[in-house]
């Protein structure tokens, strides 16, 4: 899996460390499809901070790059996915119209 991470990873703007053994071993189970989301995910998670920060004009924090925090959250939200996609969990909608909340 570190080996995956690393590829798809690859060529991608890291802001830091990100922990490729301790990434490989939180995420035993995961295909490299599955990594391949985790990593897409966070990539999308690091444009959109860049767009918020422009908008706000705080172009201190406009420079793309993707952080550990980013990873980790594309990680929880895969493996919850792959527990509705394996009927182990449920999605319910929350007091808050429109937010949902997972349930292992």
């Amino acid at each position: 899996r570190k080996e995956i991470f690393a590829v798809h990873l690859r060529n991608k703007p890291l802001a830091g460390e990100m922990g490729m053994d301790q990434l490989a071993a939180q995420t035993e189970g995961f295909t490299g499809a599955d990594i391949e989301a985790v990593c897409h995910r966070a990539g999308l998670e690091a444009v959109r901070r860049v767009v918020e920060a422009v908008k706000e004009q705080s172009v201190d924090e406009a420079v793309i790059s993707i952080t550990a925090e980013q990873l980790w959250s594309a990680v929880e939200e895969v493996r919850k996915s792959k527990a509705l996609a394996e009927g182990r969990g449920r999605i319910e909608e929350t007091e808050t119209r429109g937010s949902f909340q997972f349930h292992p």
